[in-house]
């Protein structure tokens, strides 16, 4: 028997009888079935079943607000579905009224010392990947003071953080439609006086991937990008 993968989840709609559309209290939760480790293969996710849960996010979008889920939420009947949501319902209905208004975007900071040209003695290679954690542990220290700075600037509602292996700091921003630009102004003039000799790349708009609601916990750090 398969079991289904949640999409994400929207508000109650007529059209809910259709195949992949559970209705779910005041909610209506888009799944999709999911054959026994189709989701997976030996090294993690499996990427094309990513990118189709992506698409299917957008399909979604397109019709209206709409939340999400992390990719491999995974469930063994519909009961179970609808037991989840149901529980999850006082953080839902507030996500989806931001997601009427909101959109998120990715910042990503690198120490520049990371990205150095290849080393002629290892002596010189060893010393920038020790130069790259000792920037990356003081922007950590930097990283609440981010964070303040962007929702003192009124466009940026939330921001989560997450340190990468490989030196990288990850940002994800919950920001205002109507202030994208404002905002994302903001962000990169934030991360360049508190994040000096890093460079920074902005990506987005992306669904509310990181602020849904439908996390496991909110453990404030962003999530995966498809």
């Amino acid at each position: 028997m398969s079991r289904l993968r949640l999409i994400g989840v929207a508000r109650r709609c007529a059209d809910e009888g259709e195949a992949g559309r559970l209705a779910c209290g005041t909610f209506t939760a888009w799944v999709a079935r999911d054959e026994e480790g189709s989701s997976r293969d030996e090294e993690g996710p499996n990427l094309d079943a990513v990118k189709r849960h992506h698409r299917l996010v957008l399909g979604a979008l397109a019709e209206g607000a709409f939340l999400p889920a992390p990719f491999g939420r995974i469930y063994e009947s519909e009961a179970e579905v609808r037991q989840d949501l149901l529980q999850r319902d006082s953080r839902l209905a507030p996500a989806l009224d931001r997601a009427e208004t909101h959109e998120e975007w990715s910042l990503r900071c690198k120490p520049q010392a990371a990205a150095m040209q290849p080393a002629s003695t290892g002596r010189a290679y060893l010393l920038g990947r020790q130069q790259a954690k000792r920037d990356i542990a003081e922007a950590l220290t930097q990283a609440n003071a981010f964070r303040a700075a962007l929702t003192e600037s009124g466009g940026v509602t939330d921001c989560l953080a997450l340190h990468r292996d490989g030196g990288e700091l990850m940002f994800s921003l919950l920001v205002r439609r109507d202030a994208r630009r404002h905002s994302l102004d903001a962000a990169e003039a934030a991360a360049f006086r508190l994040f000096p000799g890093f460079t920074t790349r902005f990506s987005g708009p992306w669904p509310l991937y990181s602020f849904s609601g439908l996390k496991a916990d909110r453990d404030e750090t962003p999530e995966a990008r498809p």
